[in-house]
């Protein structure tokens, strides 16, 4: 197994030498050095937006200050209903898991037309890589945000699925067993 890795890591670095060799004789750049890292921050993506974004953003943290109230609602409501039907908390947070997902999308889609609309915008052969990223990072956390915020509303709405499951489970079995059942 060490043979194999050695071989690899081998392989990997031939590889390397010979595409640098390859650039540098047709005549491309090849750095030398990295890149210098400018650090961008969560408030940086979301205020670079646009106003689509802070809407998409605003709902998302809308959506995701609502989960846990609604959660805990749903799941009391559950547990306390006598009726086997699902509570409108549990209904609302089924509601806002999907609002929460199309916002999601609608970040994706708002960030790539920014991504694009931004190398249209420039002269040809000079692409503002730093813009592009900025775009691309915009799309991955609005998704990442809705995604998380889905998976919370998701997890409150199956145990309250779970606790009415059990609660008319329990209450069936008992009166199955009381005195004067009839079969």
């Amino acid at each position: 197994m060490r043979q194999a890795s050695r071989i690899l890591a081998v392989f990997a670095l031939l590889l390397l030498v010979a595409c640098q060799a390859t650039a540098q004789e047709a005549g491309h750049l090849v750095a030398t050095e990295a890149p210098r890292r400018v650090s961008r921050g969560f408030m940086e993506v979301v205020l670079s937006g646009g106003v689509l974004g802070l809407l998409n953003w605003a709902g998302i943290f809308f959506w995701s200050m609502l989960s846990l109230p609604l959660g805990i609602l749903s799941i009391v409501h559950c547990a306390t209903c006598r009726k086997r039907q699902f509570p409108l908390a549990t209904k609302v947070l089924a509601v806002g898991a999907v609002w929460v997902f199309v916002l999601g999308w609608s970040g994706v889609a708002q960030a790539t037309i920014f991504a694009f609309s931004g190398l249209a915008t420039l002269a040809p052969g000079t692409p503002d890589v730093g813009a592009l990223a900025l775009s691309i990072s915009q799309a991955v956390f609005s998704m990442a945000g809705a995604l998380l915020v889905c998976q919370i509303h998701i997890l409150f709405i199956l145990i309250s699925l779970v606790v009415v499951h059990f609660k008319h489970r329990k209450t069936m079995t008992d009166s199955q067993q009381a005195p004067g059942h009839v079969r």
